[in-house]
């Protein structure tokens, strides 16, 4: 009985280092993607900075690109895309108090 004990024990100490393992992956893989779009942001910002004064503007496009590439990370981790509109039960934009 007591071997048998220790066997299941054994079986449960791997199966928790398999799953263990398994998050460990998905999630890097995560931090990956977002180091990434983060490091892209710095890039852009740096060359925008170093442009004088009047032309420090990142355009809409650019910085728009960015809600695609976080997107793009939620979508290959299953993430489901949820878009609400003023209004909504779920609205998770910014609301205006009187």
């Amino acid at each position: 009985m007591e071997h048998k004990g220790k066997i299941i024990d054994q079986m449960h100490k791997e199966l928790q280092k398999y799953k263990d393992d398994i998050y460990s992956q998905v999630l890097r893989q995560v931090l990956l993607d977002i180091i990434e779009v983060r490091d892209s942001i710095l890039r852009i910002t740096d060359f925008y900075l170093k442009k004088p004064e009047g032309e420090r503007d990142i355009p809409n496009e650019t910085f728009a690109g960015y809600a695609l590439d976080i997107q793009d990370i939620l979508d290959k981790n299953g993430v489901e895309i949820y878009e609400s509109s003023p209004g909504d039960s779920f609205f998770a934009g910014k609301t205006t108090s009187n």
